[in-house]
């Protein structure tokens, strides 16, 4: 038990990060890059301690850099092409940095995939739905869809799966 507390502890800040930013994007519709930024200082300087001998971490500033890097690269595509804001971005960069904390690089590049596209296939699936259920409103009222909020229960969904198998 304490082997586990301790390697996935590590993600612990990475989920509430994602609860966190799940929250803003319902409430206030942005993702804030304070939030961010802190969150992603806060990963560099676990990663780096993990790597120094400071603190008992299975991750390093290596696969920090890997989970960031492949939650960034994922996601540009579709930032690019208009499908998601910056913000989902940059949240995915954070998440997939919390995941370096809590695992060796060549498990972080996994992980971070199967969070990262189950996060892409639950939200596009959902963003579909509410396309469909917006378009057939007679309201002429319409709201932006809250895709960080699916993004980060996808996200844990995702992770979830990948540590069950």
């Amino acid at each position: 038990m304490d082997s586990f507390l301790v390697q996935h502890g590590a993600m612990l800040p990475g989920v509430v990060f994602l609860v966190i930013a799940a929250i803003c994007q319902w409430t206030i519709h942005r993702v804030p890059n304070l939030l961010c930024y802190g969150f992603l200082v806060a990963a560099l300087a676990v990663a780096g301690a993990s790597s120094a001998g400071v603190i008992e971490a299975p991750g390093s500033l290596g696969s920090c850099f890997a989970g960031l890097l492949v939650g960034f690269l994922l996601f540009l595509p579709l930032y690019v092409c208009g499908i998601w804001g910056a913000g989902c971005v940059k949240a995915q960069a954070v998440f997939g940095a919390w995941i370096g904390c809590a695992f060796p690089l060549g498990l972080t590049v996994k992980a971070t995939l199967a969070a990262s596209l189950a996060a892409t296939i639950v939200t596009l699936a959902c963003a579909r739905m509410a396309w469909e259920w917006l378009e057939s409103s007679q309201d002429d009222e319409t709201t932006e869809f809250p895709a960080q909020v699916t993004l980060s229960a996808a996200d844990l969904l995702g992770l979830l799966a990948f540590l069950l198998l």
